[in-house]
């Protein structure tokens, strides 16, 4: 347990190396009843070291997240990055199944439910985005970028609608959007378009 303590010490003071290496050790000499703490630190020093070297450019720090969900499958925010490089990669259906993955793990985690939505919005799928973007608002009510993802998302089905003449359809999504985030100008521009194409240009 104090090789574990110091781990997350040396961890928090950003001296991943060391971290690792205390932490390290702590897993080769583990008992069965440290197993899930020790775990989980391992994940959680693994995961931070990889976003620090990402972040400087290094080369190995995918195979540390990869090394974080293999240690502890149950560590939700290691499926979590995992599913940010997937993305930056381009490799979106990859991406969510580890947001997918990470979201079974921690019902509430409303990062990777927004980076669903985005995934989701760029596939078309008007259904699972806005289950997804629901369940991020309702948890996260005052997140700025969630809502404004949202919104963009209504903002774009709505436009969808639209261009397909299914002008009530739009009207509801768009006001949704201003409903979610009332400085969204693209909605409150499109739902004024869309009452005058209704004829309602009181409303426009």
């Amino acid at each position: 347990p104090s090789l574990v303590r110091y781990a997350l010490i040396q961890k928090d003071l950003k001296q991943y190396k060391n971290a690792l290496e205390m932490i390290e050790k702590a897993y080769e000499c583990m008992g069965s009843d440290e197993e899930d703490k020790v775990c989980q630190a391992y994940a959680s020093i693994l995961t931070d070291a990889a976003t620090a070297e990402k972040l400087n450019g290094d080369v190995e720090w995918e195979d540390k997240y990869l090394k974080a969900v293999h240690v502890c499958p149950g560590y939700a925010p290691g499926h979590y990055n995992l599913g940010v490089a997937a993305t930056e990669a381009g490799r979106d259906d990859k991406a969510l199944l580890c947001y997918e993955k990470a979201i079974e793990l921690h019902p509430e985690y409303v990062e990777a439910l927004s980076n669903m939505g985005v995934i989701l919005q760029s596939q078309g799928r008007l259904d699972d985005c806005m289950r997804v973007y629901e369940k991020a608002h309702r948890l996260a009510p005052s997140s700025d970028i969630v809502a404004k993802n949202y919104a963009m998302a209504l903002n774009h089905f709505g436009t969808e609608k639209m261009g397909q003449g299914s002008m009530q359809d739009a009207i509801r999504l768009y006001e949704r959007a201003v409903a979610v985030y009332p400085t969204c100008t693209e909605a409150l521009y499109n739902v004024g378009v869309a009452y005058a194409n209704v004829g309602e240009i009181d409303k426009a």
